[in-house]
């Protein structure tokens, strides 16, 4: 979800980051401390201490998520034992160009297109589909509530909040969508790969996929994330020559 720039640092700089959107949407005040990338390499004795004092310098965020490399393993019983709950467990995977395979084309009633915006009222639907993410997950946020949360993210993300989108049309009809985020000029990651429930297995999913292959592996290193259950997005990135890359643990801490 949308992230505020606004960070509260500790004095060992480990830092919190605001989440402004969530905050709105949840009415209450929301933070993400994320332990990977330069975390990971910490000692877990030192970085669970100063997780301690993090947490203590910003009693005022209610809803924290954890974001933890699994590297860190080890701390995650202790910060389970601080009252965070284990939502799910999050895998990356990047494209290997040794792993494609053929794929089927679509018909030529189908066409792709990037752009920057598309109306978000062919994509809402979408959100119902979401059921494996954190939000529908967490017991104290209600499937109704969850179900808008993610509804009014593809509102923002189709309506200029991504970086780029890639929409495939039926007979000029959207029923695909990927959102594309470049992290920087090496990395870009693929969000909400959704397709509508009356075009799924029909590899629509597949053909978005290598069309953004085709256009940026050249000069990117293209990641996409999913839920570690949602075995059917696993084998959708499997079979576009996407493999394993790595896998962060996702807990939520009410305070």
């Amino acid at each position: 979800m949308q992230t505020s720039e606004k960070k509260v640092n500790s004095a060992d700089d480990l830092s919190i980051q605001y989440l402004d959107w969530d905050s709105e949407q949840l009415d209450i005040h929301c933070g993400l401390i994320d332990l990977s990338g330069d975390c990971a390499g910490k000692d877990p004795r030192i970085l669970f201490d100063e997780l301690n004092a993090l947490l203590a310098e910003n009693e005022d965020v209610k809803f924290i998520t954890i974001k933890m490399d699994f590297s860190l393993k080890g701390i995650l019983s202790p910060v389970i034992g601080l009252g965070a709950r284990l939502i799910d467990t999050e895998l990356t995977f990047r494209f290997s160009r040794s792993q494609v395979r053929n794929v089927t084309p679509l018909s030529s009633a189908y066409r792709l297109e990037f752009c920057r915006k598309v109306e978000s009222k062919y994509f809402e639907s979408l959100s119902g589909q979401m059921i494996k993410s954190r939000f529908f997950q967490d017991p104290h946020i209600p499937y109704v509530q969850a179900e808008a949360l993610w509804k009014e993210s593809i509102r923002n993300h189709c309506e200029g909040f991504a970086d780029e989108l890639l929409v495939c049309y039926y007979d000029d009809i959207p029923c695909g969508l990927v959102n594309i985020s470049f992290k920087d000029d090496k990395k870009l990651y693929l969000h909400i790969v959704g397709v509508l429930k009356e075009y799924q297995r029909r590899g629509v999913s597949q053909i978005m996929l290598g069309k953004i292959v085709e256009k940026y592996s050249g000069d990117f290193r293209i990641y996409v994330e999913t839920q570690s259950d949602n075995q059917a997005a696993q084998k959708a990135y499997q079979k576009s020559g996407f493999v394993y890359d790595s896998l962060k643990y996702i807990l939520h801490l009410w305070c």
